[in-house]
């Protein structure tokens, strides 16, 4: 769901789905158009949102903290396309840190300007950020290979997010 600033609409789009054959939950929050505050709360609102509901425990919540897009930027040589959407994923982070709502399966992901290092330079910065979702970069990426050396990175990311669920699950059998 790309949340705007309506955060009732989200509320009563949410509320119409049914929850029970949903198991992951995808939000994304941020661009340039959100200042810090509203960042904060529209985490906040959709922890508390997504926690309220039935069979909470068994789905997995995704808060994608979007930033510049790599097509959209407008700095070609530009390597710091990712400081935006790292800002707001440490906003978000301590939103939810600060409101007791960074839950177990409440992950927080980065978009928009990300690429390959995005994640080690989110680390660097102290920013625990789990993940990010790298669209246009990715793209240009496969484009530059041959048919079978995408089809093998696109079985390794396949492989590796399988082995994220299980680990998942994993630690959530184990509470």
């Amino acid at each position: 769901i790309h949340l705007g600033e309506d955060l009732e609409a989200l509320e009563n789009f949410y509320l119409k789905l049914d929850l029970n054959s949903i198991k992951l939950e995808s939000f994304s929050i941020g661009s340039e158009k959100m200042t810090d505050e509203e960042l904060a709360e529209s985490a906040i609102f959709i922890a508390r949102m997504t926690r309220e509901q039935p069979n909470f425990e068994d789905r997995l919540i995704i808060i994608q903290c979007d930033g510049i897009p790599q097509s959209g930027a407008r700095l070609p040589n530009n390597t710091d396309k990712d400081l935006k959407s790292i800002h707001n994923a440490d906003v978000v982070l301590k939103a939810l840190k600060e409101n007791n709502l960074l839950l177990p399966n409440i992950f927080v992901q980065i978009a928009g300007g990300v690429d390959d290092k995005s994640l080690a330079k989110a680390h660097a910065r102290g920013v625990k950020i789990h993940g990010i979702a790298i669209g246009s970069w990715l793209r240009k990426r496969i484009l530059e290979l041959d048919i079978e050396e995408a089809k093998h990175l696109c079985k390794e990311i396949i492989n590796q997010s399988k082995v994220n669920a299980e680990n998942h699950r994993n630690l959530a059998v184990q509470k």
